[in-house]
């Protein structure tokens, strides 16, 4: 029942606990020279992706594919999935706070960091202006584009994606302020380590105030996520998916854009914590535990999909009013192999795949079942794109080609090298979460003098 690494530690065996340090160390000391090579080959290789997708874009597709369809409506599937799924991973680290699960604690901080994909998404709002503008430009609606309009669509979703990343930014940084207070007090003095962390630290000595106060604004900044996370996926569901059908407006897109970000986030998750269990050999903070609750997790987001998405076709099949049915239905007709590949990606996989416990509780059943999710997940937001802005094209312009793949592939680069560059800055694993599974050191007078004793954080929602 009682495992050695369950053991409540004191802050002094923390110290000296050489597993326990490997983060600290990772951003203090430099990496051996064949770690180095790993390190700058993946770097240049994302960037490498990155500028060849941006030319890919601007220089390319920009003047000459003004009146390609496909080109502009599976890149902004692309934009859109990579928007998703980031929001869904620190949406899913904030849930998993208000649960207050201890098997959260070494996934929260890497769930956190995908909040600094809004770094790249401030270059990405050009692309999602410019292809909801070609979209409409082409003819694919007859609701018009009015798209500069202030109090218009666009507008709203820029506030609340913004919302959502810069929520996920503060998070992030104050939940990283006791790691910045241990490198700045391992730093060498006066080297450029301590002085930047001395800055980033901003005081923090451990004192009972501030972890009440760190406290406080870790939940109002959980709430503040979540609410925020579900107004962008609202936002970008209706505007993507009802704005461009005239006389449809029986959709439950919002709640099933939502749920199906979750799910993604869930599956990347997966994939991540498995790169960084190979990177820093984290065994003893990624253990199969949180590989068994993020497969449970996925049983339960994968039947709310299924509940949704047969509720919204329900929804239109009972109405049967023609330009509803004809918009819902062509999903299935239009593209049937992509029908099928949604509901085994998105429902079939995530659920019956993960309730075989050899699966859900090993490795590589879990990332296969997260690389499934993934491709259902993508394709979802391709059969909710296309055929609702383009239903009067050939099938044939509305495929994914070589240019578009590149974007995609571009766009996932981006996701990469956040978390390199991140590693560099940032303990990848939190030394005071994962230290003590839900207990901290604090101060308590004692008599005449004051005692160290262990305390358990309180959930947020009692903060």
């Amino acid at each position: 029942m009682f495992q050695h690494r369950n053991i409540i530690k004191s802050p002094r065996d923390m110290a000296l606990d050489y597993a326990a340090n490997q983060p600290i160390r990772m951003v203090l000391e430099p990496p051996s020279a064949a770690r180095l090579v790993k390190l700058r080959i993946a770097s240049f290789v994302c960037a490498i992706f990155i500028l060849v997708a941006g030319a890919v874009i601007w220089l390319w597709g920009y003047p000459s594919q003004k009146n390609n369809p496909g080109f502009w409506h599976v890149t902004l599937v692309s934009l859109l999935f990579w928007l998703s799924v980031t929001q869904g991973m620190f949406a899913l680290s904030c849930l998993t706070r208000i649960g207050h699960g201890s098997w959260r604690y070494p996934m929260n901080r890497l769930l956190d960091i995908s909040s600094l994909y809004g770094v790249w998404v401030l270059l990405l709002l050009p692309l999602l202006v410019e292809c909801r503008h070609r979209i409409y430009a082409l003819g694919s609606s007859e609701t018009s584009d009015t798209i500069w309009r202030i109090a218009g669509p666009l507008a709203w979703d820029c506030v609340a994606i913004g919302t959502a990343y810069i929520a996920g930014w503060a998070l992030l940084f104050l939940t990283s302020l006791p790691d910045f207070a241990i490198l700045r007090d391992r730093a060498d003095p006066g080297s450029k380590a301590h002085r930047l962390y001395l800055r980033l630290s901003m005081g923090w000595h451990g004192a009972e105030v501030q972890w009440r106060a760190l406290r406080r604004a870790e939940g109002v900044l959980v709430v503040s996520i979540i609410v925020s996370f579900v107004a962008s996926q609202t936002v970008l569901g209706w505007d993507f998916q009802l704005a461009a059908a005239r006389d449809w407006d029986s959709s439950i897109f919002a709640p099933l854009y939502t749920v199906g970000s979750l799910l993604g986030g869930a599956a990347l998750s997966v994939l991540v914590m498995t790169a960084v269990n190979r990177f820093i050999q984290a065994a003893d903070f990624m253990t199969l535990r949180q590989y068994d609750n993020l497969g449970r997790v996925m049983i339960a987001l994968g039947l709310v999909w299924f509940y949704f998405r047969w509720c919204d076709y329900l929804t239109a099949w009972y109405g049967r009013l023609p330009s509803e049915w004809a918009v819902q239905n062509n999903r299935v007709t239009a593209f049937p192999v992509l029908a099928v590949i949604m509901v085994v990606g998105c429902f079939a996989v995530p659920v019956f795949g993960n309730m075989i416990r050899k699966f859900r509780t090993t490795r590589i059943g879990s990332c296969a079942i997260s690389i499934f999710v993934l491709i259902g997940l993508a394709v979802q937001r391709y059969l909710d794109t296309v055929p609702t802005f383009a239903p009067n094209y050939p099938l044939s312009a509305l495929k994914p080609t070589l240019p578009t793949l590149i974007i995609f592939a571009g766009l996932a680069a981006m996701f990469i090298l956040t978390y390199l560059i991140a590693a560099r800055y940032i303990p990848i694993i939190s030394w005071w979460g994962i230290g003590k599974e839900g207990t901290r050191s604090a101060e308590r007078p004692f008599g005449n003098g004051k005692v160290t004793v262990m305390m358990s954080d309180p959930p947020v929602w009692e903060t």
